[in-house]
């Protein structure tokens, strides 16, 4: 009774106290239910009556103090278990040898335990030391010690000899059990093997071995690394046709890979049915369903899934919040975008580098450019470091509002910080110079990009917003330049350049050559699409007059 109330200091004494007024000896089963007393404390953290209970390494030598007993292979074995289980995997080693100081030969068993003591707190080289020794000895590896030293090699995150004693298992004629193989599994996840871990569970399939949730975990855990969504939602059919239960940590990346693949509303499906089977989601659950509705613009529900989780005292974290952020930016609800980047602040969370992007992607969306420009200076003083995405998304702020001089003077602001832009970074202040009629500052972007930075191309959209930049201020000559540039590049045109130039034909009056084009782009399959149209009904009038 005391045992199970963690009462450490209690229990000994009334040992103490009993077997000295009875003349008694400790048993074995005393050493198991004292370091059974001590490893509870232990694990829970607490104190007993007369203060914190002392590792099992020394209870195990008060019992030996106490005088009378030997203790026998058995409580050695306890007493390893015990250790290993603190951590204590030196002082296991340590009663290893004094067993073989007492005169006692460890057996099968005591070579287990301790390279499971070892292996507990990843211990891999001794772990494959005594599991040499003890062939040494002439005393055969089961089952069990097979496990016991590749889960070892797997909490080492040591992948090779983990799989070289997967096949030595196999060699000695030993069948290896779920335990094995998940240990094996567990081992090539460590050591970033994903297809590895994924031939030794479709091995164990084979081997008509019942898998069980760990198994089925690091599995799907394989497919989610080399990004093989359908995989991990088959597995997940698989592991409830065999009926074995999924635990939080599977659902959760179940949701994920929905998240991945778009499927938003199997993803909510998944997240009420883990709640109807009595599984408390946690913070990843919800992080992962939110994603999913970002990812489909569904801001309401991302919003209702993050009000569950306050209604079950799940406290939302920067993940969950950043998320939510995106899908109401993404959805025109700027507003309720910043509004909760505020909530975040209020709650004590520290924003990072996503939740300032999904911010300041909101001010783009709201017309807020001053605002972003706020945001990203108050990274500085938050101590996080913006990266490209974060001036691309403000630098897009700024050309939403036509405010194209703070673009390029964001654009140069990159280099004195040694953040190279990208593609997408020039496109958005080509973008900004586009909007506001600028062209020469378009075609000057243009330039720098190919000679400025070695590996770094105009694509398609930066040859548009060029072409925008020119049409809008009637200089369709360098418009039609550039659109043959583009096309001796390589880069074919699609429907929207195809519609910049015939507008920016139509701008300096050129009819004739945007009937041109438009015939043309027919002739190439390119679908006409509304705004082609529109310009070419424009271009028609022109033709009247």
């Amino acid at each position: 009774n005391l045992r199970k109330q963690r009462r450490y200091d209690d229990a000994i004494n009334s040992v103490r106290g009993r077997m000295v007024d009875f003349d008694l000896k400790p048993h074995a089963s005393t050493y198991k239910l004292l370091m059974g007393v001590s490893t509870v404390n232990e694990n829970a953290n607490t104190k007993g009556k007369c203060g914190e209970a002392p590792k099992p390494y020394d209870v195990f030598q008060q019992l030996v103090n106490m005088g009378g007993f030997t203790p026998n292979k058995y409580a050695f074995t306890v007493a390893i278990s015990e250790c290993g289980k603190s951590g204590q995997w030196e002082q296991a080693l340590k009663l290893f040898d004094d067993m073989q100081v007492k005169g006692l030969s460890p057996n099968q068993i005591n070579y287990c335990a301790t390279i499971s003591a070892v292996g507990k707190s990843g211990k891999w080289k001794q772990a494959l030391r005594l599991f040499d020794d003890m062939k040494l000895q002439g005393i055969s590896p089961n089952q069990k010690t097979y496990s016991a030293t590749i889960s070892a090699c797997a909490n080492g995150g040591k992948w090779k000899p983990a799989l070289a004693l997967l096949e030595s298992v196999k060699e000695d004629g030993i069948a290896p059990n779920d335990v094995t193989y998940t240990a094996a599994m567990r081992a090539c996840l460590k050591g970033k093997q994903w297809k590895r871990a994924l031939s030794i569970f479709e091995d164990m399939i084979e081997s008509g071995i019942d898998v069980d949730k760990q198994a089925y975990f690091a599995a799907m855990s394989s497919c989610n690394k080399v990004k093989d969504w359908k995989c991990i939602l088959f597995l997940f059919d698989e592991m409830r046709k065999r009926d074995v239960i999924p635990d939080v940590y599977v659902y959760s990346l179940v949701i994920s890979a929905c998240e991945k693949l778009g499927r938003w509303k199997k993803a909510l499906k998944l997240k009420n049915d883990m709640i109807t089977q009595g599984i408390d989601p946690n913070a990843f659950t919800y992080g992962a369903a939110i994603s999913a509705c970002k990812k489909a613009v569904q801001w309401r529900h991302a919003l209702c899934l993050l009000d569950d989780m306050k209604n079950r005292n799940i406290s939302p974290n920067v993940v969950a919040y950043s998320a939510a952020m995106s899908a109401c930016s993404k959805s025109g609800k700027w507003e309720y975008a910043l509004a909760l980047f505020r909530e975040m602040i209020k709650d004590g969370l520290k924003p990072d580098v996503v939740a300032y992007g999904a911010a300041i992607s909101a001010c783009g969306t709201g017309y807020q450019w001053e605002y972003a420009l706020q945001l990203l200076e108050n990274m500085d003083s938050r101590g996080v470091i913006p990266n490209v995405k974060i001036y691309t998304a403000t630098i897009l702020a700024c050309a939403n509002s036509r405010e194209w001089k703070k673009a390029v003077e964001l654009l140069n602001e990159m280099f004195g910080r040694g953040i190279s832009p990208d593609v997408t970074a020039y496109n958005a202040a080509i973008s900004a110079c586009a909007k506001a009629r600028e062209w020469v500052q378009a075609l000057a972007l243009l330039r720098e990009m190919e000679h400025k930075h070695k590996g770094l191309f105009p694509d398609r959209a930066t040859y548009g917003f060029c072409i925008a930049a020119c049409g809008r201020s009637g200089k369709f000559v360098e418009a039609l330049d550039l659109f043959a540039e583009m096309q001796s590049r390589g880069i074919n045109p699609d429907v929207r350049t195809y519609t910049l130039a015939i507008s920016a034909c139509n701008q300096s009056l050129q009819w004739q050559r945007a009937l041109d084009l438009f015939n043309e782009m027919k002739c190439r399959g390119i679908v006409p699409n509304m705004f082609t149209h529109n310009a070419i009904v424009r271009s028609r009038a022109l033709q009247a007059r």
